[in-house]
């Protein structure tokens, strides 16, 4: 639908028109990219916190000169008639709040759930003192939250913040999980609002995915570069989830285990930290989701001129869609990345439920000592709203 509103703007090509877009995207350099791709011409805001309260999208909204909403149903054969008609001045000018309100001494004064969600609006929307503004946009969420435990808004922003201080930041697993549970409980709270459920889609399980959201990136990018241009680096990695297609995973897999691996050293995390976060935040019993299953070099780097990374996954308590995962080595003879892996898991009946496994991998410390080497990790698998921060 945008690509029809561009095209007839620049058709009709109004001298008393300006053109705001606004997308309640995650990752705002995404959205760049696809507007480098698409040589749109008009600003995008990013709105990762549904500021707008926005259930549905697209929509189109038209505003007279004045700053008065007109129309919330604008269709680009509309556009014409709304562009010439003549909309009287209101009698008072409506106040507006922005950057200049201080919500910091308004939600100490009043410190109701309402101020204390725009406290941390305007953290999250005027972002200028980097990891600081997400550790207050997060502190005045949970504030509010404490005011107001079921309000789906407040959730959802709540996991917004997480998610971004995970991405910008701290790039702790942690963040992710709180991210995820937020969500999880914003969606639950009101199961219609579209922009909420996707925003968990993005992350998995492939079973409830309406169609892949990213596999646009790759053509965006070679269509770039044959331009001549250089395509907006993305700052987050696309996950196999963002880019896979709906379809049902194949729970009853016969990937074949390891062979014994009992006597290889263990790492108790010395080398590799392992990460998890699942999406959603919480299952009920028969519902599928997804596990982001995270490797991170801890006073180590990857040996790639050894056999990759493999880790072996299995459970009592849920059917899985792999239970053999792999890393392929990267072309360099050592490298200091973080390797996300995932997998899909159909949750059982059992009152708990957990995934059990191993991970094998060559290191080098970084005085040049090699070695191989197995960590044994358990995942807990989140069957209720009850695991909040």
């Amino acid at each position: 639908m945008v690509p029809v509103w561009h095209a007839t703007i620049k058709e009709l090509a109004p001298e008393n028109l300006a053109v705001l877009g606004v997308v309640q995207e995650q990752h705002s350099e995404r959205t760049k990219l696809y507007k480098q791709w698409k040589q749109y011409d008009f600003p995008i805001a990013q709105d990762s916190i549904t500021k707008l309260g926005a259930a549905v999208v697209p929509i189109f909204i038209g505003i007279d000169e004045y700053g008065i909403v007109q129309n919330t149903k604008l269709r680009p054969n509309g556009l014409a008639k709304f562009l010439k008609t003549k909309f009287d001045a209101p009698e008072t000018a409506s106040p507006v709040m922005g950057k200049e309100t201080n919500f910091a001494e308004l939600a100490e004064e009043d410190p109701t759930a309402e101020n204390l969600c725009m406290l941390g609006d305007q953290e999250m929307l005027f972002r200028d003192s980097g990891m600081k503004c997400h550790d207050k946009a997060i502190e005045a969420y949970k504030a509010a939250l404490e005011k107001n435990p079921n309000n789906g808004t407040i959730l959802f922003r709540l996991g917004a913040a997480y998610r971004q201080r995970y991405d910008e930041h701290s790039h702790d697993d942690a963040d992710f999980d709180m991210a995820s549970k937020y969500w999880t409980m914003a969606l639950d709270s009101n199961p219609g609002q579209y922009i909420w459920r996707r925003r968990i889609e993005q992350y998995g399980p492939r079973l409830q995915k309406p169609y892949p959201f990213y596999d646009w990136v790759g053509t965006a990018i070679k269509e770039i570069k044959e331009r001549g241009e250089t395509p907006i680096a993305l700052t987050v990695d696309l996950t196999q989830s963002e880019l896979a297609n709906r379809s049902t995973p194949n729970y009853s897999n016969e990937d074949a285990k390891p062979e014994s691996t009992e006597e290889v050293s263990r790492d108790g995390g010395t080398f590799i930290l392992i990460e998890s976060t699942m999406v959603p935040g919480y299952v009920e019993a028969e519902k599928p989701a997804t596990i982001h299953m995270r490797l991170v070099p801890k006073g180590a780097k990857w040996n790639n001129e050894s056999t990759p990374l493999t880790v072996w996954i299995e459970s009592e308590g849920a059917k899985l869609s792999k239970h053999l995962l792999t890393f392929d080595n990267p072309n360099q003879p050592d490298s200091k990345e973080n390797r996300s892996l995932e997998f899909d898991i159909l949750v059982g009946k059992a009152d708990k439920c957990s995934v059990k496994g191993f991970a094998l991998y060559n290191v080098c410390t970084e005085d040049g000592v090699c070695m191989y080497r197995r960590q044994d990790f358990e995942i807990e698998v989140p069957q209720t709203a009850n695991s909040q921060d």
